[in-house]
């Protein structure tokens, strides 16, 4: 934890040490850390698919579905089928009680994960 820290400390307009400070802070269970460091990144590159992503992902695990929702979507908007942003979608219509918009999006992470081999074709 000390390294990522000071990776962030040192360079603190870099994107790549605020989201491996952020990923790191969530797996130890830090969500409104991870939340805060997740931001940071996305601040620093807004672009971002991943960014973008895993702030949604520590947003719904903080229990902040809205925002959330909000933010994968922003994902999605600029690529449709990054299967990533996907994941975490249904959880959020779940837990928000969207039962018709959850089944939607597993239905369209089951479509994006089973076709996303033929766009590299």
């Amino acid at each position: 934890m000390q390294e990522c820290k000071r990776a962030v400390d040192l360079n603190p307009h870099s994107r790549d040490a605020h989201r491996a400070y952020a990923l790191l802070r969530f797996h130890l269970g830090q969500q409104y850390e991870a939340v805060a460091e997740s931001k940071r990144a996305g601040e620093l590159d807004p672009l971002s698919l991943i960014n973008n992503t895993l702030e949604g992902m520590f947003l719904h695990f903080a229990g902040r579905d809205d925002e959330a929702a909000a933010r994968l979507q922003k994902a999605l908007e600029m690529d449709s089928n990054f299967w990533i942003a996907h994941l975490t979608l249904p959880k959020v219509y779940t837990r928000r009680r969207m039962y018709p918009e959850a089944i939607t999006a597993c239905r369209v992470l089951l479509f994006v994960t089973r076709h996303r081999h033929l766009r590299n074709v």
